[in-house]
């Protein structure tokens, strides 16, 4: 159960991750936003994209905690 301690971690960066996605921009656009977006991390704002990223993050995270266990 001390792999819960993390997910709040991981909601986080999925959150913020999904606030630099763009629709039509390459990985390197994506990648600089999200540059932009680490220098203020506490201002993440809802888009189309947060709840899937939220979601499939956690899935990649369970997926990562059941394999090293």
């Amino acid at each position: 159960m001390i792999w819960l301690v993390a997910l709040p971690l991981v909601w986080w960066a999925a959150a913020l991750t999904a606030d630099a996605i763009t629709p039509g921009a390459d990985i390197f656009t994506m990648l600089d936003r999200l540059a932009e977006k680490l220098n203020h991390p506490l201002k993440i704002h809802y888009s189309p994209y947060t709840a899937k990223t939220i979601l499939v993050s956690t899935l990649l995270y369970g997926m990562a905690v059941g394999i090293f266990y």
